[in-house]
């Protein structure tokens, strides 16, 4: 097709208007932490948009890792939330953001549908409203994208209030993977994607999931 989805819109523009004016004439090998935490200092932006800005710059070292052409991710020691400053922070809870190595240990400790809710959660940047909202029918897996039309807020679904409200995404390799391995526990049901293992019905709000798991792993992982 010749249509640009906005997935690739958006990213474009990320790339025209945040990557482009700094990196453009930076190697890929002078891509250091200490640039790139200057550079997330700058940007006064929320946790959220950070994490989009981020998504496609992770692609391109990503690519640049496999060609070999950097041995190590700049990435991988960068954590965006202490960055941050406090006032652009976005409250509502979501596991975000973490080291490479943090992440793992998280995953560690995980396991089951709530190792893939959270491995899917860090590698979509997904809001936690829109995680408990996914479904089956969301995803297109031909395109590897995801369509967010529905979230569940207070236990209430929502839906965009308009079109433009309505957004895809694209997605990286590792939350692919946790989509294919929650398939043999909810699958079959095609709805909700996500599952709560301890009631095996869809999770109702983000602090049931903080409650339940997210804290409590926290706490085994240590970090």
């Amino acid at each position: 097709s010749t249509k640009e989805t906005s997935t690739y819109r958006g990213y474009r523009k990320v790339c025209n208007g945040h990557l482009l004016p700094i990196f453009e004439k930076i190697e890929i090998q002078d891509l250091k932490p200490a640039l790139l935490r200057k550079w997330i200092r700058s940007l006064n932006c929320t946790t959220k948009t950070v994490s989009n800005i981020l998504i496609p710059l992770r692609a391109i070292i990503e690519q640049a890792l496999v060609d070999q052409y950097i041995k190590e991710n700049p990435l991988n020691s960068i954590i965006v939330g202490k960055l941050l400053n406090k006032d652009t922070k976005k409250s509502e809870y979501k596991p975000d953001p973490f080291s490479v190595d943090e992440i793992n240990t998280i995953l560690k400790f995980s396991e089951g549908q709530v190792r893939h809710l959270f491995q899917f959660a860090f590698f979509s940047g997904l809001r936690v409203s829109e995680l408990i909202g996914l479904r089956w029918e969301d995803i297109d897996w031909h395109n590897k994208l995801i369509r967010i039309e529905e979230t569940i807020v207070a236990k209430e679904s929502k839906g965009p209030k308009t079109e433009a409200g309505v957004r895809e995404v694209l997605l990286l390799p590792p939350a692919l993977d946790a989509l294919e391995q929650q398939k043999q526990y909810t699958y079959s049901q095609q709805g909700r994607v996500f599952h709560n293992p301890q009631t095996m019905k869809s999770w109702e709000t983000s602090q049931q999931i903080r409650r339940t798991q997210w804290m409590h792993i926290l706490k085994k992982a240590g970090v």
